[in-house]
């Protein structure tokens, strides 16, 4: 049986795939500003900036990166990134860089606070871009494709987008980023190759990118996105997807069998390359044995697949992220009435508690972030569940009140607990899938 990948029309497809690349070159002067926490060199950015020129020269024309530079940004400058409108200082802090990409260590609100896992990119039109850096550069590429596209316009005003994303599975503004997804129409290549709209370079640390690749005739074929997989396919890369702006609950529900079922296998059978999003899936399918699943994946303290030993570092990656994204993936068991689920979930809350009793792996970052960044999205799981759970909410409130009193640094905001506020007052009276529905 095959699966296809579309929200819209055939129809609609094939006019993508008849369109033209742009004619014109493209010149993007980058600087890239790395916070202090974040390990990412020349050499990582040069990298990712080879690999987003190749394939932005097959979907739409010649496309040069001249000069780019990488500098340190300051350690005074907020770590969590809240893309919040209310929160103009904490923007203009960042914008003041004048850097054109900012890799950070979290990404916590774009703009409001997801319940969906990690955000791996955000950016509004004409800047600032905010990225987190991944272990794979050829993922790093594709996240930071589709957010110079935001930034350079391509949000809401094109046939086939809702909510600032193309709905085509295959094309790099997609809501998720995948290896298919680089295709790209004619007018979402002639808004790309417009006047650079965000900061461009002007300082810092030289980013050697390779030189292109040698093309004979014409400068490159467009790539068609995908239209057809088998589920098992279509299974492992839903699973293997970066979901830079959250789960798509739509497309789960519709393939909900066969992604539940290859996420509980990915977790039994030690697949740590899908376990950021199984333990997701776990949590938003609740299917049988999530609870100790997840259990497992919070405890583990060592690799052993076989995907470990070809990268160990890469794999210790993934199960941290797997570790964080744990913390909303309870909250969503603990909103369906999951007891065991709860009393996993309320040590999580406490960045002191989780780095006590959370064995995250060496993988290059900084352990108390990661604890940090657990504790938020655990909270952010709190608030959901305590929209149906009085004794819950009392202790979100408790929670609340030691965390701005300075009992430890949760690294957010009276502002973001308004917004957890908001998010339960959402979620009361609706099911899982609806509250998702709405980020």
């Amino acid at each position: 049986m095959k699966h296809l990948f579309f929200r819209t029309s055939v129809a609609v497809y094939l006019l993508f795939c008849f369109a033209s690349k742009a004619s014109a070159e493209q010149s993007f002067r980058l600087i890239v500003g790395v916070y202090p926490d974040v390990s990412y060199s020349a050499s990582d950015a040069g990298k990712t900036l080879t690999i987003l020129r190749n394939k932005m020269v097959e979907q739409c024309g010649p496309v040069s990166f001249p000069n780019p530079r990488r500098i340190e940004l300051s350690g005074d400058l907020p770590s969590n990134v809240v893309m919040d409108s209310r929160r103009p200082k904490h923007m203009n802090l960042y914008s003041a860089t004048g850097t054109s990409v900012q890799v950070v260590p979290i990404i916590m609100a774009c703009p409001d606070p997801v319940i969906t896992g990690f955000i791996s990119g955000c950016a509004r039109p004409g800047g600032p871009i905010f990225v987190r850096k991944r272990p794979s550069r050829a993922r790093d590429a594709q996240v930071w494709g589709h957010e110079i596209g935001h930034a350079q316009g391509l949000n809401s005003s094109f046939s086939g987008y809702v909510g600032g994303h193309n709905q085509n599975f295959g094309f790099l503004m997609y809501a998720s980023a995948s290896e298919n997804n680089w295709a790209m129409t004619s007018a979402e290549c002639n808004q790309y190759y417009t006047t650079q709209t965000f900061p461009p370079a002007d300082q810092g640390e030289a980013i050697i990118i390779d030189e292109p690749l040698a093309v004979t005739g014409e400068i490159s074929k467009k790539t068609d996105a995908p239209t057809d997989f088998d589920d098992e396919q279509f299974a492992r890369s839903y699973l293997l997807a970066e979901w830079p702006h959250g789960l798509d609950s739509e497309i789960l529900d519709s393939n909900r069998e066969i992604v539940s079922r290859m996420a509980r296998e990915a977790l039994l059978n030690d697949d740590v390359e899908l376990w950021p999003n199984s333990v997701l899936v776990a949590g938003y399918t609740n299917f049988d044995g999530a609870v100790s699943l997840i259990s497992k994946v919070l405890e583990t303290t060592n690799i052993d697949t076989n995907f470990a030993t070809e990268n160990p570092e890469e794999a210790a990656f993934l199960v941290n992220d797997a570790k964080v994204n744990a913390g909303v993936a309870l909250g969503y068991l603990a909103f369906e009435g999951r007891e065991e689920a709860s009393n996993l979930l309320v040590p999580l809350i406490s960045p002191k508690n989780n780095f006590l009793s959370i064995p995250f792996l060496d993988d290059g970052r900084d352990t108390q972030r990661l604890s940090q960044h657990l504790a938020i999205l655990a909270t952010t799981g709190l608030a959901l569940a305590a929209s149906n759970n009085t004794e819950l909410q009392t202790v979100l409130n408790n929670h609340r009140s030691a965390a701005l009193v300075g009992q430890y640094d949760l690294g957010v905001d009276d502002a973001f607990f308004d917004q957890l506020e908001e998010l339960g007052k959402g979620a009361q009276g609706k099911t899982l899938d609806e509250v998702l529905g709405s980020q």
